[in-house]
């Protein structure tokens, strides 16, 4: 998710996130139920550049990828039994020498 900005009572303006810590998040006019399940989209796609954030006590963000308007494509690059598949695999289908019996 990304963060928004928002007019406060005074007048000043703040940034807020539902993937920010959650106390932070209320504090700032946020709603609870809005944080539940909520990832920091700007630390996973970092993350995916290969540039993940690493905090002090050992967790380090997990990649995200986006598909963006073509996942109803993304099963032409699954091999059988996969649930993921690799630029490698990508770039095989596109230049049409993916093996297409495992496919």
């Amino acid at each position: 998710m990304l963060r928004t900005l928002f007019k406060k009572e005074d007048g000043s303006l703040v940034y807020r996130c539902p993937a920010e810590p959650v106390e932070d998040y209320v504090r700032k006019g946020g709603r609870l139920e809005e944080t539940v399940g909520r990832t920091c989209l700007c630390n996973n796609l970092m993350a995916a550049a290969g540039i993940p954030q690493r905090r002090k006590n050992g967790y380090v963000e997990p990649p995200l990828v986006t598909a963006g308007n073509d996942l109803a494509n993304i099963g032409r690059f699954l091999k059988a039994g996969n649930s993921g598949y690799s630029a490698k695999d990508v770039i095989d289908a596109l230049m049409g020498t993916a093996n297409l019996d495992s496919i």
